[in-house]
């Protein structure tokens, strides 16, 4: 609106001069005019603008006319008031009342600065409006893709507890008949494993120490209830210790042995957990001397297509679950960023 009392000054002035010759009353005369009638239509037009924005355009021009042309009589008025104050001869043939060529001059400039004032607010509140909707609509955007994630946290949540817990207690149930003391020494690993379990949550990190602890509870149970036919080892520096990987982890891995080799093997069976870091990214391997299988064969909603979400999840395609095979048998390797 500064820019519209300015131009109009600027109009006012070369136009006066082109007419009737610049000279200091008209000067005088065509800046006092112009701020007092720039002053009052801006300030209509500022009030107004918020009101009827969202009116039809011929609405808008149906009021805006009007409040131009009442606003510029009063700044005529004013300005002729202010000048008329001044007892100096310079100023001696203004009068209150303005002359037909005055009021016409000033209507015809006040409403083309004044329009194109309004229609320069105008798009500039339909440019932040646009702009409003499109960062709503990133956060709505942003919000669906949360709940998303969270209600597929949820459902993989829901079939990890239950896939757990189940092998462990048919497990224990084996036992309770013929090795009552070994089924007893299982169910305190099994209250180890309940914390760990009810503590659990799909995107959850645990140190490795950790997860490796769990992971020796859950072997000795089976090992309690397939006996001989067991048999792992652990290879595993301790600096790695303290490295960060998703609950459940290497767990997942071992019970995926443990379901497809050892329970189908009647020879005995062996699994060995490794782990390396190299060049930032932690790779840990579970192998077992079974025929393995490719990762095309891993069927949905199973432990290691879980497992794969759940990493999908954390780490997005930092990640990487492979399965190998050779003539030593099978492996399954976990690759995260640490």
């Amino acid at each position: 609106m500064l820019f519209v009392g300015v131009a109009s000054a600027f109009a006012v002035v070369i136009l006066n001069s082109l007419s009737f010759g610049l000279s200091a009353e008209r000067l005088v005369d065509s800046l006092t005019h112009t701020f007092f009638i720039a002053s009052m239509v801006s300030i209509g037009i500022l009030y107004l603008a918020p009101r009827i924005q969202d009116l039809s355009t011929v609405k808008r021009i149906c009021i805006l006319v009007p409040v131009i042309f009442a606003m510029t009589m009063i700044g005529i008025v004013m300005a002729r008031t202010f000048l008329s104050l001044f007892d100096i001869n310079l100023f001696d043939y203004f009068d209150v009342i303005p002359g037909p060529r005055t009021v016409l001059f000033s209507l015809l400039i006040s409403h083309v600065f004044g329009l194109g004032g309004y229609i320069y607010l105008h798009s500039q509140h339909k440019l932040n409006r646009t702009r409003e909707l499109l960062r709503q609509k990133e956060l709505d955007e942003a919000k669906a893709k949360s709940l998303a994630v969270s209600a597929q946290l949820a459902s993989l949540e829901s079939k990890i507890h239950p896939h757990f817990l189940f092998n462990t207690l048919n497990s224990i149930a084996a036992l309770i008949n013929e090795k009552p003391d070994q089924a007893e020494n299982m169910i305190e690993k099994l209250s180890a494993l309940l914390r760990y379990s009810l503590d659990f949550e799909p995107n959850k990190m645990v140190t490795l120490a950790e997860e490796l602890k769990i992971t020796l509870d859950y072997l000795e149970i089976e090992s309690t209830r397939f006996g001989d036919k067991l048999d792992y080892d652990f290879e595993i520096k301790p600096e790695l210790e303290d490295k960060k990987i998703p609950a459940f982890a290497i767990q997942t891995l071992v019970e995926n042995s443990i379901k497809h080799v050892v329970a189908k093997n009647s020879s005995k069976s062996k699994i060995h957990v490794s782990a390396k870091n190299s060049h930032g990214i932690l790779k840990i391997e579970v192998a077992d001397n079974g025929s393995g299988f490719s990762n095309e064969e891993i069927k949905g909603g199973h432990g290691l297509d879980t497992l794969r979400k759940r990493l999908a999840n954390i780490f997005g395609n930092d990640a990487k679950l492979e399965t190998n095979q050779d003539e030593t048998g099978g492996r399954i390797s976990l690759q995260i960023p640490v």
